[in-house]
């Protein structure tokens, strides 16, 4: 009698567990589907944020203005992903020189240059150019200083979002 109630109470505790353990397999199997169809959503949400201007900083009414890296020998527009070297700068069919077109065609609009190590050259280039390009029309730009640190911590495939905004 005592080994049958020992017997029984085995059966019992191993169906237990393996009622436990399928629950456990069911709810690992809908984590990871619902991990799954999450993170696609967010990635759809993040392609609806990202577009023209996606590396822009707004200053509300003010208007907006693009970043673009000053390097010693080259301009790097992040949008884009161009480097252009700096004696191609104003050429007429280079990329800074569609960029900035593209940029200063609304108003209130303006580039940015992040200056590197003795990127200010390029910068002085770059803003000659945009003069030569609107000889007549009042064009603005902003800089400032970017160090070795700053660079670091900021990877420039990661720029965040939330500049546009």
């Amino acid at each position: 009698m005592i080994r049958r109630k020992r017997k029984v109470n085995n059966e019992e505790s191993i169906a237990s567990i393996e009622v436990f353990g399928g629950v456990f397999a069911l709810l690992l199997v809908l984590y990871v589907i619902m991990n799954i169809f999450s993170s696609s959503r967010l990635e759809e949400r993040l392609d609806e944020l990202s577009n023209n201007g996606e590396y822009k900083i707004s200053w509300g009414e003010h208007g907006d203005g693009y970043v673009v890296l000053a390097y010693p020998d080259s301009i790097f527009i992040i949008e884009n992903g161009s480097f252009i070297p700096h004696n191609n700068i104003c050429k007429k069919g280079s990329s800074f020189y569609r960029y900035a077109t593209s940029v200063y065609e609304g108003d209130q609009k303006q580039i940015i240059f992040a200056i590197l190590d003795n990127g200010v050259e390029t910068m002085r280039i770059a803003r000659d150019c945009l003069q030569s390009i609107y000889p007549k029309k009042k064009v603005s730009i902003g800089w400032m200083i970017i160090d070795d640190q700053t660079m670091k911590s900021i990877k420039i495939n990661d720029i965040p979002y939330y500049l546009e905004e």
